[in-house]
C-alpha cells in the first residue's frame, strides 16, 4: 500500500512544478475549437537548468549513461532558455553552456578520479540557475557555501543513505 514512483517520475514532476507556465484564455486550446472555447498552456518554461555529473570512478558507465539519458530528456520536455552541463570529480570540469534547441552531443566527458563536491556547489552558488540537477553516488564529503539558496535536486545512485542539508534528494532505483 506504499506505492513507489520511478525516480524519473518524481524528477519530472519537481520540474515541472518550476516551469512558469500558466493556463491562458488569450490563445485558445486548438483541440476544442469550434466547439468549446478552452484555455491553453502558456509560458517562458524553465529559463536555466545546471546539470552536475559525477564521472568518478565510483560512478558505472550504466549509471553515467542512465545520466545522460535523463538529462537529454529533461531538455526535449522542459525546453530551457540555457542548459549548463558539467561533470566532477576532484574538481569541477568547463561547464558547457547549450543554448535553445541544442542538445547533449555537444558535451564531451571525462573523468575516473575522487570525488570533490566543493566546485560544483561553488559553480552553482555564482551562476544561480534557476533549478541545478546532480547526478552523483553521494559519496563525498558535504560542504555548503555561505548564504547558499539555490534550487538543486541531488539524483543518487547506489546510496540509500545519502542525506545533504540543501536541496531534494531522489533515489535513483
Amino acid at each position: 500500500f506504499n506505492p513507489v514512483l520511478h525516480w524519473s517520475t518524481i524528477l519530472q514532476n519537481y520540474l515541472t512544478e518550476k516551469r512558469d507556465e500558466d493556463f491562458s484564455w488569450s490563445v485558445p486550446n486548438q483541440r476544442y475549437l469550434p466547439d468549446f472555447y478552452m484555455p491553453s498552456m502558456d509560458g517562458e518554461g524553465l529559463e536555466s537548468i545546471g546539470f552536475y555529473t559525477d564521472s568518478s570512478g565510483s560512478v558505472s558507465d550504466d549509471d553515467f549513461t542512465k545520466y545522460c539519458s535523463e538529462m537529454q530528456e529533461v531538455i526535449n520536455i522542459m525546453n530551457p532558455s540555457k542548459v549548463t552541463v558539467a561533470e566532477f570529480d576532484t574538481v569541477l570540469r568547463e561547464p558547457t553552456v547549450l543554448l535553445e534547441g541544442e542538445g547533449l552531443d555537444k558535451v564531451s566527458f571525462s573523468g575516473y578520479g575522487g570525488t570533490n563536491i566543493r566546485g560544483c556547489l561553488d559553480h552553482i552558488h555564482k551562476e544561480n540557475p534557476t533549478i541545478s540537477v546532480i547526478f552523483t553516488d553521494g559519496y563525498f564529503s558535504q560542504y555548503v557555501p555561505d548564504g547558499f539558496a539555490s534550487d538543486i535536486i541531488w539524483v543518487i545512485v547506489g546510496n540509500d543513505s545519502f542525506d545533504y542539508p540543501v536541496g531534494k534528494v531522489i533515489h535513483m532505483n
